[in-house]
C-alpha cells in the first residue's frame, strides 16, 4: 500500500513545528501589504503580520496559483504516494479551486477537501488526518 501524504495551505494555522512532526506540507496564500508580497508563514510569521496590523497597516490575502499546489503535489507523488490535501473552505477563497486545477496538472492520486472551515478548523483536521497515518520508521 502507498503512503498517505497529506496538503494543506497556510489559513490551517499550523507552526513549522506541528507541520514538521506531523509530516504535513503546507501551501502558503500570499500575504500582500501595499505593494509588498510575502508567502504567509514561510517569508511573514503570525508576529510581523499582527504588528504590523497594529500599526495601521492594511493587509490582503491571495490564494496560491494552481501550478504552486501542482509542484507540492509533483513532489510527493513521484514516490508513489497518494496525497490528501485539506484547503481552506472555497466559500471564503479560491484556494480549493486552485488545489483542484493544480491536481489536473499532476498525474498521481490526489484527493482535494474543501474542509469547510478556516484557520485552526482546518489545522485540525489536518492534524487528524496525519494521526490515522501509519508512522514512518
Amino acid at each position: 500500500m502507498p503512503p498517505v501524504r497529506i496538503v494543506t495551505d497556510s489559513t490551517a494555522d499550523l507552526t513549522d513545528d506541528l507541520l514538521k512532526r506531523f509530516n504535513i506540507s503546507r501551501v502558503p496564500l500570499k500575504v500582500l501589504f501595499d505593494r509588498e508580497v510575502y508567502k504567509d508563514g514561510e517569508e511573514i510569521k503570525p508576529d510581523v503580520f499582527y504588528e504590523r496590523l497594529k500599526r495601521g497597516e492594511f493587509a490582503t490575502t491571495s490564494q496560491p496559483a494552481p501550478g504552486e499546489f501542482a509542484k507540492v503535489f509533483q513532489e510527493l507523488v513521484k514516490d508513489g504516494s497518494e496525497v490528501i490535501c485539506l484547503t481552506l473552505s472555497g466559500q471564503f477563497s479560491g484556494t480549493y479551486q486552485s488545489a483542484q486545477v493544480g491536481k489536473k496538472m499532476v498525474t498521481g492520486d490526489i484527493e482535494i477537501v474543501d474542509t469547510m472551515s478556516a484557520s485552526w478548523g482546518v489545522g485540525l483536521m489536518a492534524i487528524a488526518a496525519a494521526r490515522q497515518l501509519p508512522r514512518e520508521k
